[in-house]
Order: structure tokens, then sequence, then C-alpha cells
């Protein structure tokens, strides 16, 4: 039983994780997008 809930944890983790990466690409391009417009990316490092 125990086997079942490892497997379905490191499913979760690993759709966590691909969430995580896609939503930080997501964000990187509207920063890069809104750079040009507003200037203010330098507030974010």
């Amino acid at each position: 039983m125990w086997m079942y809930n490892v497997f379905r944890l490191s499913i979760v983790a690993i759709l966590v994780y691909i969430a995580c990466k896609l939503f930080s690409e997501i964000l990187e391009r509207k920063l890069t997008f809104i750079e040009p417009v507003v200037g203010t990316t330098d507030k974010f490092g």
C-alpha cells in the first residue's frame, strides 16, 4: 500500500516541478516583453 502512496507522491512532485518550470518560463517571457515598456525589471534582479 505504501508503494502506491510513494508512486502517487512522485507523480504529484513531477507535475508540480513541470508546472513551476512552465510558470517561470512564462514569467520570464512576460518580464522581457514588459521590460522595454516599463523599465522597472531592475527591481526583480
